[in-house]
């Protein structure tokens, strides 16, 4: 039953006029935060521009083919003379 004179107000709308002083700092807040951590990311370069990766492709040169075969006689040349580590 409603009283005369008063007007019936849903409790949604009283909920939210109660919620929102501590919607909008919380707000404010957050965004600031946000705006921080991307300037201290931004200035450490992390770019969304670029591609970020710490590994990178190597390739098999002619460096490696000399090693690896000296390694090969090496070993053959210990086996053959009987020296084991």
């Amino acid at each position: 039953m409603v009283a005369i004179g008063e007007k019936k107000v849903s409790t949604q709308f009283v909920q939210a006029k109660r919620v929102m002083p501590l919607i909008v700092p919380l707000l404010i807040s957050s965004l600031q935060r946000a705006e921080t951590m991307a300037i201290a990311m931004e200035s450490r370069g992390f770019n969304a521009a670029e591609k970020r990766s710490s590994f990178y492709q190597l390739d098999f040169n002619w460096m490696d083919t000399m090693m690896l075969i000296s390694g090969c006689v090496v070993c053959s040349v210990m086996l053959l003379l009987g020296i084991f580590f």
